[in-house]
């Protein structure tokens, strides 16, 4: 066992070391840039109204067909992405539990607003992004420049037909790729976060091509910034080992898909494509366990597992590029343990880790609700959905207005063990209960788990009894990190204050 872990940071030693040390990408003039990487044409204005496929989710040439049945369908949801974006537009965020902050006319995209901590502007490899010793966290910066607010804005500007969001929009993107050269400061640092960022600016871009309104200039710049976070991706993939991988490679492979698919003309397009599609289907093998849970043992990070499988199936099927039957099936099952954990109130427990991770927030920002996640997924499988996880936002943008028009089933909740995890659920239509005997696994680091075997969560009626608190925070204050994630924390038993396993203080991820 010893050799084994030995081996392991052998590897992840030499693997740092090799990236610390390779040669910055080099960005070239956007003529050069197109003569060299873009197949084809260089892109004008409407590159992404005008074509017929690739096929995204939505359809920006039926814009006002989609605002209108998201104000008739979705009132709520629809004042409240325009009150979103509203405060996006002022730059006023809230991000981890900070509250509202404002962040100015200029936003300092380097900065941990919360802690005052601003990380230098250096290549990335020379960053330090945690110091255990101050109070920052290196995810207010990451969570900022995932830019999900692009979805708000994309929304409002459907909805108002207002210039006043396009021209946020440019301004964002055209702001954050100034003060974010390729492969400088802490905002490269995280592969994971790369990939969500032009995961957001694709969809952004997707939104605000209806009225063919983007300037070319601003396409070419825009899809130049996207190749460059491919390559970026593509030469700093988040890897272990194989069997040992997480979410993070993941999202890697996820943002490689979307390019691959989305942008043919980019000479790297089929070679990203293709890893990412291999990588997905190897990985949905190995992360998720044969019951349908994810194994980093954390509800939160199953749905963000889940809302990674579950895009790129989808964007897959619509583009002829089909994932494996053995992969529908397992995906098919990671809804099962969605629904099951789901209690009569719509909210799943915060079993483990949660630090609010979402690929695209659209119909909600809420980790502890899956719901919009189990009607997209059964709707891409051709499942009937139960009503209890009907008629989402979400199910609009991903599926079209004519996907609202089929009925829900009525849910008849059953106690449900999955065995290959350890985890139960009893329950009827008032009444939910899980338990919790879902260990490390072994071949994870247990990184996203807590101490929280045998530990029991309980609703009636709708009214929480026994919670789980789930996670204060990650990386800027330790001592918090522990508690939340100890045996005392959890409703299970403790024994002489011992901990179920072993963590180091300082080791935030063990």
């Amino acid at each position: 066992m010893k050799s084994r872990l030995f081996l392991l940071k052998a590897k992840l030693r030499l693997k740092e070391l090799t990236r610390r040390y390779q040669r910055p990408i080099n960005v070239l003039p956007l003529d050069d840039f197109y003569q060299k990487h873009w197949l084809g044409t260089a892109p004008r204005g409407d590159y992404l109204s005008a074509r017929r496929i690739p096929r995204f989710f939505f359809d920006p040439n039926r814009a006002r067909e989609y605002a209108r049945t998201f104000r008739q369908e979705f009132a709520p949801a629809a004042t409240a992405a325009r009150d979103r974006a509203d405060r996006a537009l002022k730059h006023r965020f809230d991000l981890l539990g900070s509250g509202e902050v404002c962040l100015g006319e200029k936003i300092d995209w380097h900065q941990d607003f919360k802690s005052g901590r601003c990380w230098p502007e250096v290549h990335f490899s020379k960053v330090a992004i945690v110091d255990p010793s101050d109070e920052s966290d290196v995810k207010v910066p990451w969570e900022l420049s995932r830019l999900q607010h692009l979805t708000d804005l994309g929304r409002a500007f459907w909805l108002t037909d207002s210039n006043q969001w396009l021209d946020e929009f440019r301004s964002l993107v055209s702001d954050w790729e100034e003060r974010n050269p390729v492969d400088v400061g802490v905002n490269w640092t995280c592969s994971m976060e790369v990939a969500i960022r032009a995961i957001n600016i694709i969809w952004g871009l997707h939104f605000f091509s209806a009225g063919n309104r983007l300037e070319e200039p601003f396409v070419r710049r825009a899809i130049r910034l996207l190749y460059y976070h491919g390559l970026h991706i593509e030469r700093n993939l988040e890897t272990i080992a194989k069997g040992s991988n997480t979410n993070h490679l993941l999202t890697n492979y996820l943002g490689l898909f979307y390019l691959g698919v989305l942008f043919p003309e980019f000479d790297r397009s089929y070679g990203w494509r293709k890893m990412a599609k291999h990588g997905l289907e190897e990985e949905m093998m190995l992360q998720v366990a044969p019951d349908g849970v994810d194994y980093e043992g954390s509800t939160s990070y199953h749905r963000l597992v889940e809302e990674i499988f579950l895009s790129a199936y989808i964007l897959g099927e619509r583009n002829d590029f089909n994932f494996s039957p053995t992969y529908r099936d397992r995906l098919s099952k990671m809804l099962d343990f969605s629904m099951a954990i789901t209690a009569p109130s719509g909210y799943a427990p915060l079993t483990g880790d949660n630090d609010d991770g979402f690929i695209v927030k659209l119909a909600t920002d809420n980790p502890a609700d899956h719901r919009q996640l189990v009607e997209i997924g059964l709707t891409a499988l051709e499942r009937k959905v139960p009503d209890r996880f009907g008629r989402s936002e979400a199910q609009l943008w991903y599926h079209g207005p004519e996907s609202l028009k089929v009925d829900p089933v009525i849910y008849k909740p059953k106690s449900v063990l999955f065995k290959s995890t350890g985890y139960a659920v009893i329950q009827n239509k008032d009444f939910h209960l899980t338990f919790n005997a879902g260990r490390v696994g072994d071949k994870t680091q247990g990184g996203h788990k807590h101490n929280d075997l045998l530990a029991v969560t309980l609703e009636v009626g709708g009214a929480p009894y026994l919670v789980d608190a789930g996670t204060c925070c990650y990386t800027s204050n330790y001592r918090m990190r522990n508690h939340s994630r100890s045996t005392a924390a959890h409703n299970t038993v403790s024994i002489d204050g011992e901990e179920q396993n072993r963590y180091f203080e300082k080791r935030l991820f063990y």
